[in-house]
C-alpha cells in the first residue's frame, strides 16, 4: 500500500509538471470523484445492502471496510489540489519535516479509536508521508533526483531508523514494515543502472 500511494504522488506531480496535465484543479478533482469516489460510494452501498448487519450508511464517512483506501486517497489529492503551489514547491527539508511530522503523530492517531472512526484521519497520516515524497520525486526524474539529493535519502533512512526505535517501544513495530518495503524498492529502482553494470562484469 505504501507504494501504491507512493506511486499516485509521483504520476500525479510527473504529469502535473512535465506532461501540462492537471491544470484545471476543478477538472481534476472532479475526475478523481469519478475515477475513486464513485466506486467507493457504489460498492460501499452495495455492502450497506447486502449486509446491514454489519455496515451501516455512515461508515461511508470513515472508509468503510477495505474500500478504506479510495476514501484516503481521494483526501489526499483534495489537500494537494487546494494548496497545489504549495505542495509542488515544497524544498528538500521542508518535505522531510512534513514527513517526519506526520510520522511523529502516528503513535497519537492511532491510540485514540476517534481518528480511525473519523474519515480515517489515522490511515491519511500513516500513508501521507509515502504519498508526499512521490510528489517531491515527480517534480524531477527519478535519476536526475537521486544523483542530487543523496542527504534526503540518508535522512529518510535515520528518521526511519528513529521511528523503528519509537514504535518498538511503544508495540506498533507493524505499522513500519510497509515503509521499509517502500524504502528497499524505491532503493533498487533508483540504483537499477549500478545493479546492472554489476551484473553484466560479474557475468563477464
Amino acid at each position: 500500500m505504501p507504494l501504491f500511494i507512493f506511486m499516485s504522488g509521483y504520476l500525479y506531480s510527473y504529469l502535473y509538471n512535465f506532461c501540462d496535465k492537471y491544470g484545471d484543479v476543478r477538472a481534476f478533482l472532479c475526475d478523481k470523484v469519478k475515477r475513486l469516489l464513485a466506486p467507493y460510494a457504489f460498492w460501499g452501498v452495495f455492502l450497506c445492502v447486502i449486509m446491514p448487519e454489519i455496515y451501516s450508511p455512515l461508515m461511508l464517512l470513515n472508509g468503510i471496510s477495505h474500500l478504506w483506501f479510495l476514501w484516503v486517497l481521494f483526501m489526499m489529492f483534495v489537500v494537494t489540489s487546494l494548496k497545489r503551489v504549495f505542495w509542488m514547491s515544497l524544498t528538500m527539508w521542508q518535505t522531510m519535516v512534513i514527513i517526519s511530522m506526520s510520522m511523529l503523530l502516528l503513535p497519537v492517531v492511532f491510540r485514540f479509536d476517534l481518528f480511525s472512526n473519523l474519515f480515517r484521519i489515522n490511515f491519511f497520516v500513516l500513508y501521507f508521508p509515502a504519498f508526499i515524497m512521490g510528489i517531491y520525486i515527480g517534480r524531477q526524474t527519478l535519476d536526475t533526483w537521486a544523483g542530487k539529493h543523496v542527504r534526503l535519502i540518508m535522512t529518510a533512512g535515520i528518521v526511519a531508523m528513529v521511528m523503528i526505535i519509537s514504535f518498538s517501544v511503544s508495540d506498533k513495530f507493524l505499522l513500519l514494515l510497509p515503509f521499509w518495503g517502500l524504502i528497499v524498492v524505491c532503493c533498487v529502482w533508483l540504483n537499477r543502472r549500478l545493479l546492472t553494470k554489476f551484473k553484466v562484469s560479474g557475468g563477464g
